[in-house]
């Protein structure tokens, strides 16, 4: 269940600072004892007595001016909070985590970021107000997008959503992914495809398919927010060396991640065995909701399997009911099979009694029903 804590975390670019403890720890992405060590003594330079430091991966290459001023800045801001909490009357707001403007500047902008574009003046102009306090790109990296066209449908942002709700993802090879969502696990089934081999010995085929896959996969779990446990069906591989270099690819493309993930070996039958920590709900989760035909199980009977059904209520009433007319009301795709069944004399020939169809856009193909005739 939720746990409440006396220990207040704010997050900053660099660092998540703790109240209440005096706790300095480092990410345990960053390796390398001598970096760690020189951001542990710096957190301890400015950190107050009662105050805890987290220090964020992205610190391992900041500049320590930069370092410094994002500790001292969430400094400030909880100095101000304990001053506030002393003058306010209860019930009263005293810290508002930051919006989505200042999340994106601080979890995803960083010196590789080539561009950033909006197109509305107002964040805009927030965006390089808080650019000139905090350096965090260059200024003429910042774009206002004035164009008519909307600036999602140009660059298509839309339809690439729409694409990550896709169960099945294209490899430039012509291999393909397979991407299944259970309750329990997400399952991710590598596939050859249309692969076009063109004297490329099988066993180094099978191994291009998969480094393609290693990299696309580490990009769909990230895009797609899936968390949890993940099971990779890689194309079976007879060579150790080149099973570890597919789970190395993996764990390598994985690091670009800001979430944790853990990734087991691969076993003799190519299953890969990872886990990502659960941030928020998948994208698709988040954008769909269980649709109300299949009622999420991806499936719904064929139209055969539906007419065998009326079948089987027709010999009921022949069995049980009078000797009047009946009326079924059924999907398109049915009606169009029971009226060829109609022609060829079947109810006459089984049913001895008229039968008349009845198509209904409305209903879904499973939906059906069988009535007494009013004539």
């Amino acid at each position: 269940g939720a746990l409440i804590t006396e220990k207040i975390s704010m997050l900053g670019k660099y660092a998540v600072t703790l109240s209440g403890t005096g706790y300095i720890g480092v990410s345990k992405k960053i390796r390398s004892e001598s970096v760690r060590e020189r951001l542990k003594e710096t957190g301890k330079e400015i950190c107050a007595e009662h105050m805890g430091l987290i220090i964020r991966t992205a610190a391992e290459n900041a500049d320590m001016d930069e370092f410094r001023t994002d500790i001292i800045r969430l400094k400030e801001n909880w100095d101000i909070i304990q001053k506030r909490f002393r003058m306010e009357k209860s019930p009263t707001l005293l810290y508002r985590e930051s919006d989505i403007i200042v999340k994106a500047l601080r979890d995803y902008v960083n010196k590789g970021t080539e561009i950033l574009i909006t197109d509305n003046r107002k964040i805009y102009d927030r965006i390089c107000k808080l650019n000139e306090s905090e350096h965090t790109m260059e200024p003429d990296k910042i774009l206002l997008y004035k164009e008519r066209m909307p600036l999602l449908k140009k660059e298509q942002i839309e339809e690439q959503i729409h694409l990550l709700f896709e169960r099945q993802v294209e490899l430039p090879s012509g291999g393909s992914l397979i991407i299944e969502d259970t309750e329990a696990l997400t399952v991710i089934d590598v596939n050859s495809g249309a692969f076009n081999r063109q004297g490329i010995p099988h066993e180094e085929a099978v191994y291009l398919i998969n480094q393609e896959a290693a990299i696309e996969i580490a990009r769909q779990v990230r895009l797609r927010g899936i968390g949890g446990m993940i099971l990779i069906d890689f194309i079976d591989m007879k060579k150790e060396n080149q099973k570890k270099d597919i789970v190395g690819i993996l764990q390598r493309e994985l690091k670009k991640d800001k979430v944790k993930s853990i990734v087991c070996g691969m076993t003799s039958l190519g299953l890969v065995e990872m886990t990502r920590k659960r941030t928020t709900h998948s994208l698709i989760k988040n954008y769909c909701d269980i649709c109300p035909i299949c009622n999420g199980t991806g499936h719904i009977l064929s139209v055969q399997s539906v007419i065998q059904q009326i079948h089987r209520e027709l010999e009921t009433v022949k069995r049980y009911g009078g000797a009047q007319d009946l009326v079924i009301q059924c999907h398109p795709e049915v009606a169009a099979r029971l009226k060829e069944e109609q022609k060829a004399g079947y109810f006459m020939k089984y049913f001895n009694r008229e039968i008349m169809i009845e198509e209904n856009d409305h209903l879904n193909r499973e939906v059906y029903s069988v009535l007494s005739s009013l004539k």
